[in-house]
């Protein structure tokens, strides 16, 4: 089959010389290099980005007994934190 293809004119410039280089028509180099572009593209036929699994959460719940909002949790927490720092430089 024949087509026409445009390129670049810095690129087809490397691109003859690879192919003179390696001792090849420039038409079978860049057969080879499509080729070659196409295998490790889509190597399991598959088309689009791969799907990926992600986990999901199944747990249950919510704020501990005794604390009624987020805003109270983040408040123990800083205090906790800050105790332990305390804590540390005593030591």
């Amino acid at each position: 089959m024949q087509t026409t293809l445009r390129f670049d004119e810095e690129l087809m410039r490397r691109i003859k010389a690879e192919a003179a280089q390696s001792g090849m028509t420039l038409t079978r180099y860049i057969e080879v290099a499509l080729r070659e572009r196409l295998r490790r593209r889509r190597p399991s036929g598959r088309r689009g980005p791969r799907k990926i699994k992600l986990p999901v959460s199944r747990a249950k719940g919510g704020l501990a007994a005794g604390i009624r909002d987020l805003k109270e949790a983040r408040a123990i927490i800083v205090d906790d934190a800050d105790a332990r720092r305390l804590r540390m430089r005593r030591n």
